[in-house]
């Protein structure tokens, strides 16, 4: 049986279809489709509104998804939800009435600590870790979550991702060094300021958002001889970040050709995965494609986590 979710981040916004199977309790990607919509850059920096226009883009790529899933048999309306987007708006109340009229779908706008728990149940569907760090990346926000035995310890939401981080501190395609100290200075007073991680530290975490697999990408580029390997280590990705600080113009070449959708905006959200793990210790990151959309599908479409 086929079902729908709709992922409104706030770099990205994405249409999948899970084919479902009941008795054995188990799911797999069917059809997906993605568009890059960068919904974060239509909040005014003034009044932290979403703009008009922004809103009109976002329904305009909602209307088209639901014209595609209309097209499947036995599938219906897909379920929604929405991220930092629309939550890091001051008007984000007014924005999914307008789109929920507009667009005839309800959108569910889930909150920080909720996003992190669908991640890391999204995550934990690919990954053994038992005892970690999840660090997930998204356009808006960036969910860091502990977990010890299986089970969450705490998560913080952090107010920047990849695509406001570049919005907020750089002014050229890719970060110069001193931008990239201020990225970092900000994850870290974040994280420094959360007493329930005082003293938590781990070897390897896991990493969800189009950030870790774009590094990955990069990665593969400058260090081939590293492409057999799953996992990214803290060196790899120092290797990058200097590979960008000592030659940007070439690094924007390979970044332009192994990761186009995201010229702007993987390296300040790889500089934020950097600052989290040298926070905690971390020496490696799991890449994993399950995230958010595969929680949000088992916790509130299929009601799989009880």
């Amino acid at each position: 049986m086929l079902y729908g979710v709709i992922d409104i981040g706030s770099n990205t916004v994405r249409l999948t279809l899970f084919d479902v199977d009941h008795d054995s309790h188990t799911f797999s990607t069917f059809f997906k489709l993605k568009t890059m919509a960068g919904l974060v850059s239509y909040i005014d920096p003034k009044t932290s509104n979403m703009s008009d226009e922004g809103v009109a883009k976002l329904v305009k790529v909602l209307k088209g998804y639901l014209e595609c899933a209309a097209k499947f048999r036995n599938l219906e309306t897909p379920r929604a939800f929405a991220t930092a987007g629309i939550r890091n708006a001051k008007n984000a109340e007014k924005v999914i009435q307008r789109v929920e009229r507009e667009c005839g779908i309800s959108i569910d706008l889930i909150s920080g600590s909720e996003e992190a728990r669908l991640g890391y149940m999204g995550a934990m569907l690919q990954s053994k870790l038992t005892t970690g760090l999840q660090i997930d990346v998204g356009g808006g926000s960036t969910e860091v979550t502990t977990f010890r035995n299986g089970k969450l310890l705490h998560s913080i939401s952090i107010s920047q991702g990849s695509l406001s981080l570049f919005e907020t501190y750089v002014h050229e395609l890719l970060p110069a060094p001193v931008e990239m100290d201020r990225i970092r200075s900000e994850v870290r007073a974040a994280i420094e300021a959360t007493p329930q991680f005082k003293g938590f530290s781990c070897q390897t975490a896991s990493g969800v958002g189009g950030t870790v697999r774009a590094a990955r990408r990069l990665r593969d580029a400058w260090m081939p001889e590293c492409a057999s390997q799953p996992n990214l280590t803290i060196d790899q990705i120092d290797e990058v970040i200097r590979n960008v600080c000592y030659d940007p113009y070439n690094a924007t070449r390979t970044i332009l050709r192994v990761a186009p959708e995201r010229a702007h905006t993987c390296i300040p959200g790889l500089v934020d995965v950097q600052t989290v793990m040298k926070c905690f210790g971390v020496q490696e990151i799991e890449v994993h494609d399950a995230g958010v959309r595969e929680g949000y599908l088992l916790r509130h479409v299929l009601k799989w986590d009880k």
